[in-house]
């Protein structure tokens, strides 16, 4: 029931209530007592409107009015007599069955409603389907029909009725023998026999004459079976290959063409599927892996890629084939026998003809000599860097203007100039001394011209203002596709050489002054000693006179000097013995510094020792002594009052070993660049007293140690660093 529920059973009530009422009335009119009877129409009404439940309802409440209001006694719900009993059960049973009865009689007519609607919509949708059926066949591209079994058309399509030439209701109850048909009909008769003997539908290629020339179809004949599994029809759906049929003729040539050559390349060809899967290998492909056709097929290829290049090999293969990218890189290969080729591979997508990769054609080429060749040059190329990085000479490389192109690492150990810092400088302005420039730019000149400039000597500059001696040689270079001249200068540094000549040309006029000044100390040590007696004896007979004792206070300072001067230089010319002992380099440093008593007198100055550690090593003592007096001495005359000295002792390695630094560094005016580099030359000095031996002493006893003297780079003072081995050298 569609009603909502209120109504039904309010309208129930409702027709209860109205016979209730009506009922005294309608009695008093007749005559007659008919209140069951007046309740039944009340119980119909509400059945029929309202179904099996207000009916119920109804019929419950009728017959309880009915006994409380009409039965005696009135007002209770005895029923008295079995005469009312049984009225009472058959108004209730009445009740029950109208009820019941309108019930199904409304299901009745809503099934009737639903059937109606459901065969309208089943007219509706057939009429839909078939009008679809009906586009479908019209605008379909391909032929479609169905013959009944006598072979006459009951359906057809318009691209159908193109080909048969006939519209279609002249189609509809025809047959393929009839004249007008442009179809020759004897093959297709044949197909459809097949079809209707074996009930099975088939897939077969059909030629067609047509005015313009035979025409290929791939029809797909089914047959069309009753319930009672006999076959009634035959359906029909053709497609028209002609069209294919002559690509695929073109592309069998094609192919033949294209195996033809590939078997005659130089190269090895191959082909993929969309997935990366080979499919075709050429002779010379299969060569260069060292495989047969059927080990290169799929992923099989893959087995002959070099160990060592397989997964970047297929990393960049897969990357491409999943993109649709071109690929191309060079790696090895490893046949079977441990052969190992290098080859150049490279494929390219094969497209459709909307554009979309439909597998990848590719080369391969063994480029196995050109990667030897390259090895080779890059071999001969990394042994010339090494031997330039390495090499103890300079090497630049000038353009034509002269500034520097390249330089190798030995720039930073003559000049303490980084190689990177100078590229693209004016080597000529930057490292030239002036008074070399002229020469080194016409040796520069003649080898910009000539294959071979010719050898010259010139200095260079370093950074701390020194200078290098270094014989050049300047030569052009191969301009390669008439690129821009350059020169390569090669420059071997002599400094040390010509240090190491003059240090031999010193040591043998040292030696001859030494044989020389020995024996003139020999001969001159008694006049020596009767001088001082005459000087010693003057000066008491002259304690009277004091200006007379004065002269003689300045010939004994004169004999002092000429003492001392001799001393010097048979120390500097004779040769060191050394006593080495265990020492503390403290010790010996405060025992120079007391000794130097003369010097501080009437000035500040102080020692301060720094560092911590163990400043013991196996050492001459007294020869030590003298190396920190010298510098304690110069330290005490270069600098103004107060002066202090500061020895910084450290832990160091010397030639892999265990050694022991001390830095001696004053508060003065520091060294000058020709002080730098003159320090330990013989004879230099700047004090106008001294024979200025006494650094070149210091750095023989130092050197005798198998250690070393140097000035250092700290300020602002002057700072002298020497390095000891703590053991026995």
């Amino acid at each position: 029931m569609s009603r909502p529920l209120a109504p039904r059973y309010g309208v129930s009530l409702g027709l209860v209530a109205i016979v209730f009422l009506l009922r005294s009335p309608i009695e008093a009119w007749t005559d007659m007592a008919i209140s069951r009877i007046l309740y039944l129409p009340a119980v119909t009404l509400a059945a029929w409107y309202g179904g099996v439940g207000p009916g119920l309802l109804a019929t419950s409440l009728g017959g309880l009015l009915w006994v409380i209001f009409d039965m005696e006694p009135i007002g209770s719900l005895a029923i008295p007599t079995r005469a009312d009993q049984f009225r009472v059960a058959i108004f209730a049973a009445e009740g029950v069955l109208l009820s019941v009865l309108m019930e199904m009689l409304h299901a009745a007519r809503r099934a009737s409603d639903r059937n109606a609607r459901a065969a309208e919509r089943y007219r509706e949708a057939s009429g839909r389907d078939e009008a679809r059926l009906r586009a479908i066949l019209d605008n379909a591209s391909t032929p479609i029909w169905m013959k009944d079994a006598e072979g006459r058309y009951v359906l057809s399509n318009r691209p159908f009725e193109t080909l048969a030439r006939r519209a279609g209701r002249m189609i509809a109850g025809g047959a393929d023998g009839e004249p007008s048909f442009a179809i020759d009909s004897a093959p297709l008769r044949d197909n459809d026999t097949l079809v209707m003997e074996t009930g099975r539908a088939v897939e077969l290629e059909e030629t067609i004459d047509l005015d313009d020339g035979p025409h290929t179809y791939l029809s797909v004949k089914f047959p069309l079976v009753d319930p009672m599994g006999a076959v009634y029809a035959i359906g029909g759906i053709a497609t028209e290959i002609t069209q294919r049929k002559h690509a695929e003729q073109a592309l069998r040539e094609g192919e033949e063409r294209f195996r033809t050559l590939s078997a005659c390349s130089p190269v090895g060809i191959y082909l993929t599927d969309i997935e990366g899967l080979c499919t075709y290998t050429n002779a010379r492909c299969q060569e260069i892996f060292g495989c047969i056709g059927e080990e290169a097929e799929g992923d099989g290829w893959t087995r002959f890629v070099h160990p060592e290049d397989y997964d970047r090999v297929m990393e960049g293969w897969h990357g491409c084939t999943r993109l649709g990218r071109t690929f191309s890189l060079e790696y090895r290969t490893m046949s079977p026998d441990g052969r190992v080729r290098w080859v150049h591979d490279q494929s390219a997508p094969v497209l459709s003809d909307r554009g979309e990769p439909i597998g990848f054609v590719g080369t391969v080429e063994d480029v196995s000599g050109r990667k030897l060749a390259e090895e080779a040059l890059r071999r001969e190329r990394d042994f010339a860097e090494g031997l330039i990085e390495t090499a103890q000479v300079l090497i630049l490389v000038l353009d034509e203007h002269g500034r520097i192109d390249r330089v190798n690492p030995f720039l930073e150990r003559v000049s303490g100039e980084r190689p990177e810092e100078v590229r693209g400088a004016d080597w000529f302005a930057r490292f030239v001394p002036p008074r070399d420039a002229q020469r080194a730019r016409e040796a520069f000149g003649r080898g910009l011209r000539n294959a071979d400039g010719g050898q010259v000597g010139h200095a260079i500059l370093a950074r701390d203002g020194r200078e290098r001696d270094l014989e050049w040689t300047y030569r052009s270079l191969d301009r390669g596709d008439d690129g821009p001249a350059r020169v390569l200068a090669i420059g071997h540094d002599v400094t040390d050489l010509k240090e190491a000549q003059t240090r031999a040309l010193q040591a043998e006029r040292l030696a001859a002054i030494g044989q020389m000044v020995t024996g003139l100390a020999h001969e001159s040590r008694n006049a020596l000693q009767r001088s001082q007696a005459c000087l010693e004896m003057l000066a008491y007979r002259l304690e009277d006179r004091p200006e007379a004792l004065e002269l003689a206070s300045g010939i004994q300072a004169a004999q002092d000097d000429l003492q001392r001067l001799y001393e010097e230089v048979r120390t500097y010319a004779a040769p060191l013995a050394l006593d080495r002992r265990e020492c503390r380099l403290g010790e010996v440093l405060r025992g120079a510094w007391g000794q130097l008593e003369w010097s501080l007198r009437g000035r500040d100055a102080r020692l301060v020792e720094a560092g911590e550690g163990d400043d013991s090593c196996l050492a001459d003592g007294h020869r030590l002594g003298q190396v920190f007096r010298n510098i304690l001495d110069n330290s005490i005359a270069a600098c103004h009052d107060p002066v202090v000295v500061t020895a910084e002792w450290s832990r160091a390695v010397l030639d892999d070993r265990p050694a022991i630094r001390v830095a001696l560094r004053d508060n003065g005016p520091g060294l000058s660049p020709e002080q730098r580099r003159n320090l330990f030359e013989p004879f230099f000095t700047t004090k106008t007293q001294g024979t200025g031996l006494g650094m070149p002493i210091a750095r023989r006893i130092v050197e005798a140690h198998r250690g070393s003297i140097e000035a250092g780079t700290r300020g602002p003072g002057a700072e002298i660093v020497i390095t000891l081995p703590r053991g026995d050298a």
